[in-house]
This record gives C-alpha cells, structure tokens and sequence, in this order.
C-alpha cells in the first residue's frame, strides 16, 4: 500500500502542473500518468525482480489542427523501493508529420521542480 500511496501523492503533483492527458509506456497501454505507472508497479515481472527500475513515459501534450503542430512530452521516472522520483523531461515541438522542429530537456529534477504543461510549451513556441 505505501507503493500506492507515494504512487498517487507523485501523479497528483504532476497532474496539478498540467500532465494529465494519455500518456504510455514501452509495452504497456494508454492511460493517466497513475493508470501507466500502477500497471507497471502490477506488471509480475516488475514486482518480482525489480524494486529499482527506470521507466519512459511519452505523451502529447498540446495539437494544434491548424498550425498542424503537436507537442509532446518525453517523462523518465524512476522507482526505488516504494519513492517514485523524476529524473529528467523532454519536450518536443513537432510537425502533423512527426518531423522535429525543436525540443527542450530538463535534468536533475524532482516532481517538484518540473517546469507546468504551460511554461514548457510557452519555451518551445518561443524556439524556431
């Protein structure tokens, strides 16, 4: 229950900066940042040998039909025990095709320290 318990206190801080569209993970399904992750936790081969491990997240973050933009997110996470810790975000600003235009990386953060949906994005559209 502590796993779950640091689980919903890290999404929640999340979600309150903007993260809450669908986001997945290699393998795994679409769903809210807490649905991924506790799948994950669930996952046998998870539980059984692994207590640390690292985990990528990608979702979108914003689409924009008539600019034909997108802009997505790039979350690594990772687990130790029962803490859930934030090691770095990537943003990228893409074409409706895919290609990249430009992206933006933040290192060494913590759940608290991870910029809002809307900083990232304002720093994005600010990059040609």
């Amino acid at each position: 229950m502590e796993i779950l318990s640091n689980l919903k206190t890290f999404s929640k801080i999340l979600t309150d900066k903007g993260y809450e569209g669908l986001y997945s993970v290699k393998g795994g399904g679409l769903g809210s940042l807490e649905d991924v992750l506790t799948d994950q936790i669930n996952k046998p081969s998870n539980k059984i040998r692994h207590q640390s491990y690292e985990l990528v997240l990608r979702g979108t973050l914003k689409w924009s039909s008539e600019k034909n933009l997108r802009f997505d997110s790039i979350i690594w996470v990772r687990r130790m025990g029962s803490k859930f810790f934030l090691h770095k975000m990537k943003f990228e600003k893409r074409k409706g095709t895919g290609r990249l235009i430009s992206s933006l990386e933040f290192n060494n953060l913590t759940v608290m320290t991870a910029p809002t949906i809307k900083r990232a994005i304002a720093q994005l559209q600010k990059q040609k």
